[in-house]
């Protein structure tokens, strides 16, 4: 039976949806990767990947990063693309513009983009040359560039050619410039890479690569503690594999347990109550799936147990990538109880 104590502030730090900031005393380290990522990105021209599916952690780690940098004298920036409108997307050039423009504002430098854009030499050359001429001499610090889901230039091929061939060059070039070991890159991503790149021109092959993986039961124990919240080993156990060791479900399970007085049996019986703190989780994901019918037809699939060798690689990368799956191979699941008994209702 667990204990609650838990103040209001870890409420609102564990929120759903909302990422740890870098002081949180929920935040917890899951692997050796994440440290030496702390010193991975103060060594010139770095490369960190950041692959987990939602709810992993991804931008809370790049939280952890970031903060780490600065203390260090390092600017820091960070770019989410699921803020940018599809049309973005649609056309390199504009894609680039807006991509200089907002790294520009989070240097707070004045922009000179106008000057150093010439459609005759093609919007990749301008890009470089602005970062090149203009933006790192500006600065004269180390720059951590934190480029937060990027998955969704894997859509369109012809972007993700040219922008992710634009990283690696950048990467490449720190090797014999100066100017460009200024550039530390954070890549964050919620599923494999479905796009076929040349491997001498993909940033997804080098640098630090960091997978983000489920807490496990030594793990959930001081986050539980942090709430004033103590279960047994077999309670521990039993919630782990409820919320598949997932972040984002873990702080959710903390505030269903802090609002049942602790009582473990009592807050997975009310998992799927219209008043749970689950609820809104599972709202967004049943809004996924109604407006991609063809995602929700391959969860069905899965769950009835069909090979994945029979299904849409690009519907399974997506379904892991909302969390729902884990993909293996030719193997997918369920990342979670949770998610089994709410399908279960449907």
């Amino acid at each position: 039976m667990a204990t609650f104590d838990t103040p209001m502030e870890l409420w609102e730090s564990a929120a759903a949806g909302k990422p740890l900031p870098p002081n949180s005393p929920l935040y917890q380290v899951r692997s050796e990767d994440e440290t030496k990522a702390r010193q991975a990105i103060l060594e010139p021209g770095a490369l960190v990947r950041i692959r987990g599916s939602r709810g992993m952690g991804k931008t809370t780690l790049i939280n952890q990063l970031l903060h780490h940098a600065a203390l260090e004298d390092c600017k820091t920036v960070y770019l989410s693309f699921a803020d940018l409108d599809s049309a973005t997307f649609k056309n390199l050039d504009r894609f680039l513009h807006d991509f200089c423009q907002q790294v520009t504002q989070s240097l707070r430098i004045p922009d000179q983009l106008e000057e150093y854009w010439d459609d005759f030499f093609g919007s990749t050359i301008c890009c470089k040359s602005y970062f090149e001429e203009y933006l790192l001499p500006q600065v004269k610090n180390p720059v951590v560039l934190a480029l937060d889901d990027v998955d969704r230039v894997f859509s369109w091929q012809d972007l993700a050619d040219d922008f992710f061939g634009l990283l690696r060059a950048w990467h490449e070039d720190a090797k014999t410039r100066a100017v460009w070991q200024q550039v530390r890159l954070i890549v964050a991503y919620s599923t494999e890479l479905y796009v076929p790149q040349n491997i001498n021109k993909s940033p997804f092959n080098v640098g630090l690569p960091i997978e983000l993986e489920p807490f496990k039961g030594e793990q959930i124990t001081p986050v539980l503690e942090q709430w004033r919240l103590t279960l047994s080993d077999l309670e521990v156990s039993t919630l782990t594999r409820f919320m598949g060791g997932r972040p984002s479900l873990l702080a959710l399970a903390c505030q269903a347990l802090s609002q049942k007085g602790g009582d473990l049996a009592a807050t997975l019986q009310a998992a799927l109550a219209a008043d749970s703190p689950f609820c809104p989780d599972l709202r967004r994901l049943q809004a996924t799936l109604d407006g991609r019918p063809q995602l929700a037809e391959t969860l069905a699939a899965v769950v009835a147990g069909e090979s994945c060798e029979t299904l849409e690689a690009q519907d399974l990368f997506a379904l892991d990538s909302l969390g729902v799956l884990v993909v293996a191979g030719q193997r997918a699941q369920l990342s979670c109880e949770l998610y089994a008994q709410w399908l279960a209702n449907q």
